[in-house]
């Protein structure tokens, strides 16, 4: 299988930007502490070859300063894919990154966010002829959106995309519920 370059959709980061910006003041101005429980749609490439699991994935972090946070995140997948004769799982993925998110209650709700870091995935692939177990180390960036039910919790619908190295990215769709404490 031969690697392909992944494209980056460089367009993102500026649409998101004016909003964040508009809206500097906290998520949650009291509370310093987030975490999060969500269900995630993940694609994602080996050695040019598409590949789709779903994965149960939970967030925790800290705001740093009003609209400024540290976030950690994993992601466990619930299942594998075939691909001809290659049979990929993602055995987990984890990030650490800075987040970047606009205020719920100057928008009537609605907040847009933006977090980018370091992630690191573990990969087992195999076919008839071979296989690979693998950890891979990169970047990632998220733009969501974030709708306030109160001043204690939100849900947030989040896209993901990760770059590995030259033969392995991924992108993720997540929908989750996150508490401020």
């Amino acid at each position: 299988m031969e690697g392909k370059k992944v494209r980056y959709n460089k367009a993102l980061p500026t649409i998101l930007l004016p909003v964040l910006l508009g809206s500097a003041t906290p998520a949650a101005a009291n509370d310093h502490w987030f975490a999060g429980l969500g269900l995630t749609d993940s694609r994602f490439r080996v050695d040019g070859s598409k590949f789709r699991n779903y994965a149960l994935s939970g967030q925790a972090g800290r705001w740093l300063w009003p609209g400024v946070g540290l976030q950690l995140s994993a992601a466990l997948p619930l299942d594998d894919d075939t691909s001809g004769d290659v049979k990929v799982k993602v055995e987990s993925v984890a990030t650490i990154g800075l987040k970047f998110e606009g205020s719920t209650k100057k928008n009537n709700g609605v907040a847009a966010a933006m977090t980018f870091g370091g992630a690191i995935t573990n990969i087992d692939a195999s076919s008839a002829l071979s296989s690979l177990d693998s950890n891979y180390s990169g970047i990632f960036l998220t733009g969501s959106l974030t709708y306030a039910i109160d001043s204690a919790s939100q849900m947030l619908l989040e896209y993901s995309t990760y770059k590995f190295d030259s033969t392995v990215s991924m992108s993720h769709l997540t929908m989750s519920y996150r508490i401020n404490f």
